[in-house]
């Protein structure tokens, strides 16, 4: 199921039954930076996979309540970050939609994803875009198709580079929301359910693709 031609995984956005989420305002995402995984780090639990994870956990944990300078108007404001877990873990968790994930998804205004080797462009990737956040992902050996570093994604390439770029995106609102809407776009009308299956049978997606000209 892997190394079908819109990316590295055939992990589309399950959407037959989704409605678009409109791109909602700064004002209703209260949060600047979430990071959903569960926090092992504190305990220094889990196997080798989990280690980028939780040094990234490690790190928005440690930004919380960090000042920073919005682009906007000059104004201070502190940094409010998650790190953690809002419904079930592993198998159980990515079984069934649980609306605190949806709800956080959705109070993000940027969202984080630390990925696994042969894991890149998994689910998680794929529910930031749609939640309308700006995603930032650690180095893909291929990007899923369609989406560019820093036209629809931010890559990261360590945690001193994502701490930087986490400031940077924040305080440089209109950038960091035009990506957003590129990545929302991409994942929409290139990434769900029956555009995998259209790619793995006919070589490309055909049914209700939006602005095929981005995924050029």
């Amino acid at each position: 199921s892997k190394g079908y031609q819109n990316g590295p995984t055939a992990y589309g956005k399950r959407s037959e039954c989704l409605s678009p989420v409109k791109m909602r305002s700064d004002a209703n995402r209260d949060f600047d930076v979430v990071h959903l995984y569960q926090r092992q780090w504190e305990g220094g639990k889990g196997s080798y996979y989990d280690n980028l994870r939780n040094a990234v956990n490690a790190v928005l944990f440690a930004l919380d309540q960090t000042p920073y300078v919005t682009s906007k108007d000059g104004t201070m404001l502190k940094l409010r970050s998650f790190a953690g877990t809002v419904s079930e873990a592993e198998s159980k968790g990515r079984n069934q939609v649980d609306p605190k994930f949806v709800d956080m998804l959705l109070r993000a205004k940027i969202h984080i994803v630390a990925q696994r080797d042969a894991w890149v462009g998994h689910y998680r990737l794929m529910e930031g875009f749609v939640s309308g956040a700006m995603v930032m992902a650690d180095s893909l050996i291929t990007l899923p198709k369609g989406l560019r570093h820093e036209e629809s994604i931010v890559i990261y390439h360590n945690l001193t580079d994502m701490r930087q770029k986490v400031f940077y995106y924040l305080s440089n609102e209109r950038e960091r929301r035009a990506i957003a809407q590129r990545g929302w776009e991409i994942a929409m009308g290139y990434h769900r359910s029956w555009h995998v299956m259209e790619s793995l049978i006919f070589g490309q997606p055909l049914t209700n693709v939006a602005n095929m000209s981005i995924c050029t």
